[in-house]
């Protein structure tokens, strides 16, 4: 019996089976992939729920919270030069690096289109040292802005 003969004989066949590993271990593959994915997502998801619940976020807004003062006065002072526009939101995002220390601090959605308003915001949070998380971590905050005078209360 010859073996190149019987080789060439299941040849389709060889080649048939070694596609089929070949898939199957690309298909094992790619559904790890997006199981790791879908986990990743999972675990934003579950981020975002928690919201306040994470003691840095609270640490975050805490922080927030001493700069009050200058955002009330920024506001006072754009609602004293536009007064027909007297409630919106801004919405800043940045990170934190491992020292505290905000950075690309940057508006993301404003109701106020005011650029001096916007970057005093900008520079009052650049201002902040944060405590220091462990790796790295992006904030988003929206300062709400209401009307005073319809019993609303700006909140940083």
């Amino acid at each position: 019996m010859d073996l190149n003969a019987e080789i060439k004989k299941h040849y389709p066949v060889i080649v048939l089976a070694v596609l089929v590993a070949v898939l199957g271990t690309a298909l094992a593959v790619t559904q790890l992939r997006l199981s790791r994915i879908a986990g990743l997502v999972e675990d934003s998801r579950r981020a975002g729920e928690k919201g306040r619940d994470d003691p840095y976020d609270r640490a975050v807004k805490n922080q927030i919270l001493k700069i009050y003062p200058s955002i009330k006065k920024l506001y006072q002072t754009y609602t004293a030069k536009n007064p027909a526009v007297r409630e919106g939101n801004v919405t800043l995002d940045w990170s934190v690096d491992t020292d505290g220390e905000p950075e690309r601090v940057e508006v993301v959605t404003s109701d106020f289109n005011d650029p001096a308003f916007e970057s005093g915001i900008v520079k009052a949070v650049q201002g902040i040292t944060f405590p220091e998380p462990p790796v790295k971590r992006y904030v988003t905050h929206t300062f709400r802005f209401k009307d005073a005078e319809k019993g609303g209360k700006t909140a940083p």
